[in-house]
């Protein structure tokens, strides 16, 4: 006579812990031996349908740890059973045990009791995988995701990772290879599956990786040239990369999304050149080299972009809670003309909150490129990159003026300007030990006709934060140039022209105006004769009544 089989449960057994829920999930496998033809004295056919108790044991000093949960036994069925810890730190305390056994009650009395073959967590809490990922492009070689790791339980070799992005509204997947630290520059073939998650900064793929695998080679190419074509379209779209774990058939998902695209600048067109940004309401400054012309160390190595006949710039600005992306494109023989560096001002309109912590937080991306043309080819339907013979980009923190408006006073003997802060606390800490003033002639924002009339080094500087209004003077003897009285006469017709400008650098500001008043003194007449820029019309009925009494 056959003995009754108390063997329910295989010795496959799997223990799975879901982090983000906190529970432990039980894989209870039916034992391989179990006859499904004759149950009449199979105990674990007569168990079924019952309800039992599963308790999960731990081993720890001084004592065991135990969680219990209740399910309904079913013969010769792969059953899951689910544990919920409502405490997260003792969760987490049991991921540093690496085994656990079992015990199954049933309400007949009837305990059974095991080991589980394998204790595994592989549903993790990714919300924190990296402390930050940023996006890596270099034209027509490679793409990359620049990465820097938190600890995180992630198995390198049971991973996919992949690239997901849109075009022509169809969804596709761009397969990345992982690079460890000590790797080659390119990572090309390397697939990086023995390393542990924390050893890898950067996950790869290139145009060189589509020849290491030729089988898929067309598929590659057709893939690199739409996903660069979707970059290049938009710089700004949210670029993020997928690391999917699966095992045991359960699938760990991150989702590191980038923060900001990088364009290297591999040929060295910035030199040593550390750009400085002030923003003011109305313009982005780029500061290039003081008293020097704007133009790339590259372009006097003659191997280097010689048919380059346009340069374009691409500036996001990046707070908190907006951006704002501003576009310049010039042929390369005007943006050259430009010196100390580059205001970018048309259609420009972005006010910053200076009252709470985004006032000192704006960070400004700014792609640089070389063009051929203005803009793509279209070859098969597939908008080329060819135009573009090069490309890099720099990024920095944002300077953001504090001045509300200004305007500048022209008299006989000086020159002042009448300025208004922003009733910000971040300004009342400000100060500045220099104050240059450039007043030029310009209309509008055509800098190709922008003439230099006078500029002023203000020795010793009055000019001061901590205000709401205050004026600042200075006379020519404080001009970095030659024939000043002369340069000023110019600047006075050119405020009655409407093309007076000026603008202001101190310590913390370079930022340009357009407002300007001329003061002229005259020994016929005890009042002023006041001529502005914007009220010419009212002011010359004025002069004339007050020649009218005099005679």
């Amino acid at each position: 006579e056959p003995e009754i089989q108390y063997e329910c449960f295989s010795a496959s057994t799997q223990l799975i812990g879901n982090s983000l829920t906190t529970q432990l999930i039980v894989m209870l496998a039916p034992y391989e031996g179990l006859s499904t033809s004759d149950t009449s004295k199979d105990m674990c056919y007569l168990l079924s349908e019952t309800t039992a108790t599963m308790t999960v044991i731990f081993p720890n000093n001084p004592t065991n740890l135990e969680f219990s949960g209740t399910f309904t036994y079913l013969f010769n069925k792969q059953i899951n059973i689910t544990i919920p810890i409502a405490d997260k730190n003792t969760f987490n305390g049991l991921m540093e045990i690496g085994s656990a056994m079992y015990k199954v009650m049933f309400k007949s009395n009837n305990e059974l009791q095991g080991s589980f073959n394998s204790v595994s967590y592989l549903l993790k809490d990714t919300s924190s995988c990296f402390k930050q990922v940023y996006f890596q492009f270099t034209l027509r070689q490679y793409f990359v995701i620049k990465v820097e790791p938190n600890e995180c339980y992630i198995d390198m070799s049971k991973v996919r990772i992949y690239m997901p992005f849109k075009f022509n509204d169809t969804d596709y997947e761009y397969s990345m290879y992982p690079c460890v630290t000590s790797a080659t520059t390119d990572c090309t073939g390397q697939y990086t599956t023995d390393s542990t998650f924390q050893e890898i900064t950067s996950y790869n793929m290139g145009i060189p990786q589509c020849y290491t695998q030729m089988s898929l080679f067309y598929q590659c190419i057709f893939l690199s040239r739409m996903f660069q074509k979707t970059i290049l379209d938009d710089t700004h779209a949210e670029f993020k990369l997928i690391i999917e774990e699966t095992s045991n058939g359960v699938t760990t998902t991150i989702e590191a999304i980038s923060t900001y695209v990088e364009f290297p600048d591999f040929y060295g067109c910035k030199g040593s050149v550390q750009p400085e940004f002030y923003l003011s309401d109305k313009s982005l400054f780029i500061h290039w080299e003081e008293a020097k012309n704007l133009m790339f160390y590259c372009y006097g190595e003659e191997q280097y972009f010689p048919t380059t006949r346009f340069i374009r710039i691409n500036a996001t600005l990046t707070t908190p809670t907006d951006q704002k992306y501003i576009l310049s494109l010039e042929p390369v023989e005007t943006f050259m003309q430009r010196v100390n560096g580059i205001y970018l001002e048309k259609d420009f309109d972005f006010i910053v909150d200076l009252s709470s912590e985004v006032g000192s937080n704006v960070i400004v991306d700014v792609m640089i490129s070389f063009l051929y043309n203005e803009t793509f080819v279209v070859e098969n339907g597939i908008a080329t990159s060819d135009y573009i013979l090069y490309q890099f980009s720099v990024r920095g923190h944002v300077q953001v003026s504090c001045i509300q408006n200004a305007y500048v006073k022209v008299y006989s003997d000086k020159q002042c300007i009448r300025y208004v802060m922003k009733p910000e606390s971040l300004c009342s800490y400000r100060n500045t030990s220099t104050l240059q003033v450039i007043l030029f002639s310009q209309p509008g924002t055509d800098y190709t006709q922008k003439q230099i009339l006078a500029k002023f080094l203000v020795e010793p500087s009055s000019f001061i934060y901590n205000t709401t209004e205050a004026e600042q003077c200075w006379t020519c003897e404080q001009d970095l140039m030659d024939n000043c009285e002369e340069k000023v006469n110019l600047y006075k017709q050119a405020i009655s022209a409407k093309l007076a400008q000026f603008e202001i650098s101190t310590d913390s500001e370079r930022a340009k105006y357009s407002e300007a008043v001329n003061y002229a003194y005259t020994s016929t007449f005890v009042l002023p004769v006041l001529i502005v820029t914007v009220a010419m019309a009212i002011v010359i009925p004025i002069t004339i009544i007050l020649v009218q009494k005099r005679q």
